[in-house]
């Protein structure tokens, strides 16, 4: 297998991040900040778990606008929280490797906030790699299912059709109006959130596993 262990950290000093990194994290949290509290509280959480809370607190505040459409806080929370269920449905469960390909668009953040609230390990391929680069991202990293669009899709279900994944679903509506919504779940923090692959200029892309903790972090 290609996987290797996650990425480097932040800056460190002696053990303690740089004054950059906490003016940084200070400016984010609009006030002082405890680096070894912020850090504590960070890698204690999930992207799933924070966006269920900024729904909670500012629903009705714009959270994303791609393309000049918008989804508020709460809409982005239960879109994301509607296709994990019809995920879930289809058989994705914890520690699935689910490939993620396609062009900027609402459709595929609630995707991949959908793919980690499932507890699957989003698995994200660019949008221009041919069916051969897809095949052996998919072989690599052990992906069972995509969500696509644009002529990515249409690739991974060549790709689907040869026996290669599980299934391939459009990023742009294929979900049913009746999916039930999946409650967030208290994801260990440790636990494997994405599979990052390299761009692969000297060698065969190799994949960057990131946990919970570390997605939240950054």
């Amino acid at each position: 297998s290609g996987v290797v262990t996650e990425p480097g950290r932040s800056r460190l000093t002696n053990g303690r991040p740089d004054r950059r990194t906490v003016a940084a994290w200070a400016a984010h949290a609009g006030a002082d900040v405890d680096p070894a509290q912020l850090r504590a509280r960070l890698a204690a959480g999930s992207l799933p778990v924070a966006f269920e809370e900024a729904a909670r607190d500012s629903g009705d505040r714009p959270a994303l606008t791609i393309e000049g459409e918008s989804l508020t806080h709460r809409e982005l929370d239960d879109a994301a929280a509607r296709v994990a269920g019809w995920l879930a449905g289809r058989g994705v469960g914890p520690g699935d490797r689910v490939l993620l390909s396609g062009p900027n668009s609402l459709h595929f953040a609630v995707s991949y906030l959908a793919v980690l609230r499932a507890g699957a390990v989003a698995t994200p391929a660019g949008a221009a790699l041919t069916e051969a680069e897809l095949r052996h991202l998919i072989a690599d990293s052990g992906a069972t299912a995509a969500v696509a669009g644009g002529e990515a899709l249409e690739r991974l279900r060549r790709l689907t059709d040869e026996g290669a994944l599980g299934f391939t679903v459009s990023l742009d509506g294929e979900l049913p109006a009746d999916a039930q919504p999946l409650p967030v779940p208290q994801l260990d923090p440790t636990r494997p959130a994405m599979l990052a692959y390299t761009s692969g200029t000297t060698g065969r892309p190799k994949g960057a596993l990131l946990r919970h903790a570390n997605l939240l972090a950054s």
